[in-house]
């Protein structure tokens, strides 16, 4: 316990008078009493009721509504997603039947097309001593392959022979002809059967003898020595002797055996392909692919034996058996096989 000693003046007398306090130190049965008075003060100032909720609010507010924006962003960001892939999908879907439709519409055209152009070559050489028809057949052709319209074999084989047999009695109609011989080599380039990878062509054991012409001049056929100088020579795939590729000349001794090459592919280079032609006068051909090149014919022997010819221009002779071979390149299909003396 703890004493202190005060003086105080009286205002009635003036008599200074002392007295003493004392502090108590607080009992243990005391304390609940404090703490639970301390709790009840504390309980008023706590709100009840509506004043409860409204307090809630007040301090949680700002966080609730932080989170009310962020939940309202990420449902606006998920609906524009949506929205957005969906469409992209419906523009998809839309490009892809529309790219889907103009593809049956230009295949439709070119069906129509390839019938007008059919429809019109038939009618043409239902009249082939015709000048007029002969000309209108030639500018068909070179626009359809211009175009790449492939007009039925047969219509071409039909239509060709028609003016072959015409060219007795007009002679502009083998003009036609011929052009009817060139449409179908470019019709050729789908109808050759795929071949395997072509290779260097063996040279050291099998020696191709290749008879070349002037194409300017026409004049008579010779046999390059150095035919790697004008051609591309290539082998492709492998065969039995027998059964192998030939080049060779008809009435020259034959090398004792075949290239051993299942095909041959011959092609004049480009840079000699307008001026030099490929001779067939006095030529054996066998299992050979001759391609970008031109074919020149002027009526001796030839022997050709499953050749293709593909993409090629041909200058065949109207006279002696140039009408056989034209008939020969025309009807037998992809492959011409033909012998002729």
């Amino acid at each position: 316990m703890r004493s202190s000693l005060q003086k105080s003046l009286s205002p009635e007398n003036g008599v200074v008078y002392s007295t003493a306090t004392e502090d108590m130190a607080i009992r243990n049965e005391d304390w609940d009493r404090i703490h639970s008075e301390i709790e009840a003060a504390i309980n008023l100032l706590r709100p009840q009721g509506w004043r409860k909720a409204v307090f809630i609010l007040r301090e949680f507010g700002p966080l609730a509504a932080s989170a009310a924006i962020v939940v309202t962003l990420f449902g606006i960001t998920l609906g524009s997603l949506y929205q957005s892939y969906g469409h992209v999908k419906d523009e998809t879907e839309f490009r892809t039947h529309t790219a889907d439709r103009l593809d049956g519409v230009e295949k439709r055209l070119a069906s129509i097309e390839t019938t007008l152009f059919a429809t019109r070559t038939a009618q043409v050489a239902d009249k082939p001593t015709d000048k007029k028809n002969a000309a209108e057949a030639k500018t068909i052709l070179q626009t359809a392959q211009k175009n790449s319209v492939r007009l039925p074999p047969d219509i071409v084989e039909q239509s060709g022979k028609a003016f072959i047999d015409a060219a007795t009695k007009e002679p502009a109609a083998w003009d036609a002809a011929l052009q009817f011989l060139n449409y179908r080599s470019f019709l050729n380039e789908q109808l050759t059967p795929p071949l395997p990878a072509p290779q260097p062509f063996p040279t050291a054991t099998y020696m191709a003898s290749i008879l070349f012409r002037n194409v300017e001049d026409a004049g008579p056929h010779e046999l390059f020595t150095e035919a790697a100088k004008y051609t591309t020579l290539l082998r492709v795939g492998s065969a039995r002797p027998e059964n192998s590729a030939r080049l060779e000349l008809i009435g020259e001794r034959p090398e004792p055996q075949g290239s051993g090459a299942q095909f041959v592919v011959l092609e004049m280079k480009p840079e000699f392909s307008k001026t030099v032609g490929f001779s067939l006068d006095g030529q054996l051909y066998k299992n050979v692919v001759i391609r970008n090149s031109t074919i020149m014919y002027a009526g001796g022997p030839v022997s050709l034996e499953n050749v293709y010819f593909v993409k090629c221009t041909f200058l065949i002779s109207q006279t002696s058996k140039g009408p056989e071979l034209a008939k020969a390149i025309l009807s037998m299909g992809p492959a011409t096989t033909a012998k002729l003396s």
